[in-house]
């Protein structure tokens, strides 16, 4: 089985110089700014209410994917969740890219521009995993989230951009982020060895290496790159497969193998790799 669908994000206008963003809803003392960077840990909370975060890139830009990490917008019931882009600043008019609707408490379904237009079936979000699209391209200055909640709600990272997707599917070996959660924890003991409890220590992903072999040059050295030389100071997004809602992964890059070529110069193949941990939500 290969999974022809996965793909990386690491390009992301969040964090460009040239773009800016503005905000409605942003809690006091908070900044919209916070989120132009890929730190989690770094958020902006906005108050219960109907909220928005628009960026304004500077010029048009093409994108074709949208990710949110660190986020609480699940656990918040958070209904109305729209992404927009426009040519003109106000959205007078404006497509809509994304829409995850929040059918009951806790299920969400909703439908996303790819392949025109593809659905999220009706699920069950018990958790504020990473979201994650694969949209098909398009080119604007203005991209905008909207969003309602009835609770203050907290956004740490957010991606828009051009994804990076592997020339071959890949094989075998490889967990889906779901299944992937590793959870270390602590057992507490009374001084008589009674069970007292258990503390999380940690939550992740359990470390998880892509070897790619037979490789073409140019992808190598045009694709492979410049994701390397991207994932050697920041964070990325794995998306395992057309699954918005989760098997999203927020990845920090932990090695890289080398990269070698297998035959001759200038035509041939070679082979790549990288080992990465990180988190599902």
């Amino acid at each position: 089985m290969s999974f022809d669908a996965a793909f990386i994000g690491y390009k992301n206008y969040f964090t460009a110089a040239a773009s800016t963003l503005s905000a409605v809803g942003v809690t006091s003392g908070y900044s919209v700014n916070s989120l132009k960077n890929w730190q989690p840990f770094s958020f902006v909370s906005f108050d219960a209410g109907s909220n928005s975060i628009t960026i304004d890139c500077g010029s048009a830009v093409s994108v074709d994917y949208f990710a949110i990490a660190a986020h609480e917008l699940f656990t918040s019931n958070t209904d109305n969740i729209i992404l927009k882009a426009s040519a003109l600043s106000n959205f007078s008019t404006s497509v809509t890219l994304a829409t995850i609707n929040n059918t009951s408490s806790g299920v969400y379904d909703g439908s996303y521009r790819f392949n025109t237009s593809t659905n999220i079936p009706s699920q069950t979000v018990n958790d504020n995993y990473v979201v994650c699209l694969k949209l098909d391209s398009v080119s604007y200055r203005y991209y905008r989230l909207e969003f309602t909640s009835s609770v203050a709600v907290r956004i740490a990272v957010m991606c828009l951009g051009q994804r990076t997707e592997f020339e071959l599917g890949f094989y075998k070996g490889i967990q889906p982020p779901k299944l992937n959660e590793d959870i270390v924890v602590t057992n507490n003991k009374s001084e008589s060895g009674v069970y007292l409890g258990r503390s999380i220590v940690r939550t992740g992903v359990k470390p998880t290496t892509i070897n790619l072999d037979k490789m073409s040059h140019s992808w190598l050295e045009n694709t492979w790159l410049p994701f390397k030389q991207s994932a050697e100071v920041n964070p990325f997004i794995f998306s395992f497969g057309n699954t918005p809602l989760y098997n999203n992964q927020f990845c920090y890059q932990t090695s890289f193998a080398p990269v070698k070529y297998d035959d001759r110069i200038g035509g041939g193949h070679g082979s790549c790799g990288i080992t990465f941990e990180g988190v599902i939500k």
